[in-house]
């Protein structure tokens, strides 16, 4: 599951090796529809953009609302923590929908975010997919996020190796498929 792919699609060779790279990443299309690596223009960092379905989307939502509560409940907040609250209510924006909750939610996010991402999936899977009764919506929000939570991480895996070699710029992405 996973890999990077340079695509040279509409970028020359002379563009790649001036460091325009383009990465797409293939886990499993239909856990993360259009997932796309791509390198930001603002940070020269490779970020993951991605579709994720309303339902996915409300799941990933209600997960991240857990993992604040359980993970920042009963502690004094420091600067660091602030911060880390901070980025949290902004993967929650980009869960957040709004007018039409039917519609899918466009994720952009780093190699630190996916992992924030994964984590509290499967935060929430370890926490609530317990042996007693479940009504049969909190089945589907656990079914939803333990798929998401391994895409989320092989996400991560693939944003640090796209780190990786953007850090190296003698070396060229490496073809996979």
């Amino acid at each position: 599951m996973g890999g990077l792919r340079a695509v040279a699609a509409g970028i020359s060779g002379g563009a790649r090796r001036r460091g325009y790279r383009y990465y797409i990443v293939m886990p499993n299309p239909a856990v993360l529809a259009e997932l796309e690596i791509v390198v930001s223009r603002s940070t020269g960092r490779p970020e993951a953009v991605f579709d994720l379905a309303a339902a996915q989307a409300t799941a990933l939502q209600d997960a991240l609302v857990y993992y604040r509560r359980v993970g920042f409940a009963e502690q004094a907040l420091d600067a660091e923590m602030v911060g880390q609250l901070r980025a949290l209510d902004g993967l929650s924006e980009q869960a957040y929908r709004r007018g039409d909750l039917t519609a899918p939610a466009v994720f952009r996010v780093g190699a630190g975010d996916a992992s924030k991402l994964s984590e509290a999936a499967a935060l929430y899977v370890a926490d609530r997919d317990v042996e007693s009764y479940q009504s049969p919506e909190e089945r589907n929000r656990i079914a939803l996020l333990s798929q998401l939570s391994e895409a989320l991480r092989q996400v991560a895996v693939d944003l640090r190796a796209a780190e990786a070699q953007l850090a190296d710029p003698a070396r060229e992405p490496t073809l996979v498929g």
